[in-house]
């Protein structure tokens, strides 16, 4: 019988030890429990502060970008209206200028062929003068606008500018010595005139 009383109270005092462990796992279980929930709490709330704040950043960051595109896009837009402009009026400035020189350059053609003609029916020495001629019509006609010009004084600078122009566009090239007698026949009809 003692044996079984002590049983008895072995028993007792293991289940009671039982009892209390339960108790204390049950405890730190239910602790546990309410610290992850409040954990997930907190944890939400500041996922979802975050997000709200990022939404916000991004709504600020996604409208200065588009301001930057507008702003952008409204200079691109007026640079390239002002150099278009001015291409344009460049292009109208340098087709008009080529127009005018192609069209002194047929008006001086036309007159230097017929002086050729007029040499070259002289033939001998002047069919070389001829040919010249007949290469070089602006340049022939500038020589020709000077020697007009030492009688009339306003035609004298139009032929300095149409030989000069004549000169960087001679196909032929710069003859000197046809160059040469040009300058000397201006000369001897200068001091004859004066003469």
């Amino acid at each position: 019988m003692i044996t079984n009383a002590i049983n008895a109270i072995q028993e007792f005092f293991n289940n009671l030890a039982q009892a209390i462990q339960n108790f204390f796992n049950s405890l730190v279980t239910g602790i546990q429990n309410i610290v992850n929930t409040i954990v997930d709490i907190f944890t939400s709330i500041g996922q979802g502060i975050q997000n709200f704040f990022q939404a916000i950043w991004n709504g600020i960051v996604g409208g200065f970008t588009a301001i930057g595109n507008a702003i952008t896009w409204f200079f691109t837009s007026v640079w390239n209206g002002i150099t278009s402009f001015f291409t344009a009026v460049a292009n109208a400035i340098t087709g008009a200028i080529q127009g005018f020189i192609q069209g002194l350059q047929s008006f001086g053609q036309a007159i230097a062929n017929a002086i050729a003609g007029f040499f070259r029916a002289l033939g001998g020495p002047f069919s070389s003068l001829a040919d010249w001629i007949e290469h070089n019509g602006l340049l022939t006609l500038g020589i020709i606008l000077i020697f007009i010009g030492l009688i009339v004084r306003p035609v004298l600078f139009v032929g300095i500018i149409v030989t000069l122009a004549g000169l960087f566009t001679s196909p032929v090239g710069l003859n000197p010595a046809f160059l040469l007698i040009a300058v000397g026949a201006a000369l001897l009809f200068m001091a004859a005139r004066r003469g």
